[in-house]
């Protein structure tokens, strides 16, 4: 017997929307709160929300490592991005479809699966969740009433966030229209910017060199500094 669930789409593509990567990239927990308020907003019992945890599934390490891959100019990299979000969802996803399972149609990250481990007994018959959207809904199934159903429901709602999400990064690298982003490293010494980050949409003219006003006064004060340092060592030589 299933569980059935129906869950909004503008409230998942908001949380995942490609200008919050470096939210991410900097504060992987803001992900989890903000899925957990998701859920919240969606079924009025907090068991479900409760039962919210990114834990062990290892996403940040990979989204840091690709969003750096990013900015240094290097190539998408493939056997990360995959894990999470194939190019076979990455497809599906640019024609607005979405369809996902446990166990998966393919072949899921083995680290990722070893958190929800199956039964030979029983994947054969059903998958022990499903996501399918529907219009402008998602379609949520728990193949299990049992003790099962609140695992099962953090992995269903952890993947479809999970797989939208690197999306972001196949598009970003492929400057798909409304995922034309930009990002790189502000160049003050001061920036408060996880790894000096930040992003820009739709550039227009030259590159950036500073993430805010702010940075770009200080990193003017500062070459005046050194400059007027320059000038006053040279005078007394």
């Amino acid at each position: 017997m299933s569980t059935q669930f129906f869950a909004g789409i503008n409230g998942v593509l908001n949380i995942v929307s490609v200008d919050k990567l470096l939210d991410y990239y900097g504060n992987p927990q803001l992900l989890e709160d903000r899925i957990k308020q998701y859920v919240e907003g969606n079924w009025a019992d907090k068991k479900y929300a409760n039962s919210i945890s990114l834990d062990k599934l290892g996403w940040h390490g990979d989204l840091v490592k690709l969003i750096n891959k990013w900015v240094d100019n290097e190539p998408k990299d493939y056997d990360i991005i995959d894990k999470w979000c194939s190019l076979m969802d990455y497809a599906l996803l640019k024609e607005g479809f979405f369809k996902d399972q446990y166990p998966d149609y393919n072949t899921v990250s083995p680290a990722v699966n070893a958190v929800y481990p199956t039964t030979t007994d029983t994947i054969e018959f059903a998958p022990h969740w499903r996501v399918v959207r529907e219009g402008v809904k998602y379609q949520i199934m728990i193949g299990f009433d049992t003790k099962d159903l609140l695992p099962n429901f953090n992995h269903a709602i952890c993947r479809l966030f999970l797989s939208h999400l690197f999306y972001g990064i196949h598009a970003g690298y492929d400057q798909l229209e409304s995922y034309k982003i930009e990002v790189y490293r502000c160049q003050c010494a001061k920036c408060s910017k996880p790894n000096n980050l930040f992003h820009v949409m739709d550039r227009h003219g030259r590159r950036p060199t500073y993430c805010s006003d702010p940075c770009r006064w200080e990193g003017n004060n500062e070459a005046r500094r050194k400059a007027k340092a320059v000038r006053a060592k040279t005078k007394v030589v």
